[in-house]
């Protein structure tokens, strides 16, 4: 991190949140110890919390969306968000459940959520989309 202090801007904050390697690892690998934190695609027995619903792996938990913004944009009360995983990748609940039918009891919460594009809301109500 100390790397990147005072370069961190609309560019990165955005890769930096759909980050999946897994430094345990060492290589790419979407799972808890990630920052995007894709749960459900991870085989992770046991992350941060030691409630006992957390040591049963696929849990459908992670982040559901991504908000970078700079010092000007806070002053705006502007943004850039994504609206999903941080990192693009689309997510379908029935398909998830599909797989991983421990988790069958959420049917009736679990929502898809497409891959969406990264947004800028400005603090005047103009919405512009990436490029």
């Amino acid at each position: 991190m100390s790397e990147m202090r005072s370069t961190i801007d609309t560019q990165i904050g955005p890769t930096m949140l759909g980050h999946t390697f897994d430094p345990y690892l060492g290589y790419i690998s979407p799972s808890s110890r990630t920052i995007c934190s894709p749960y459900d695609v991870a085989q992770t027995y046991y992350v941060s919390d030691p409630n006992p619903v957390w040591i049963v792996p696929f849990y459908s938990v992670g982040s559901v969306n991504g908000n970078v913004a700079t010092a000007v944009d806070a002053e705006t009360v502007s943004m850039w968000g994504r609206f999903g995983w941080a990192d693009g990748v689309a997510a379908d609940a029935a398909e998830f459940l599909q797989q991983h039918s421990q988790w069958a009891w959420q049917e009736c919460y679990l929502a898809s959520r497409p891959s969406q594009p990264w947004i800028y809301f400005d603090g005047n109500g103009e919405i512009e989309t990436e490029e």
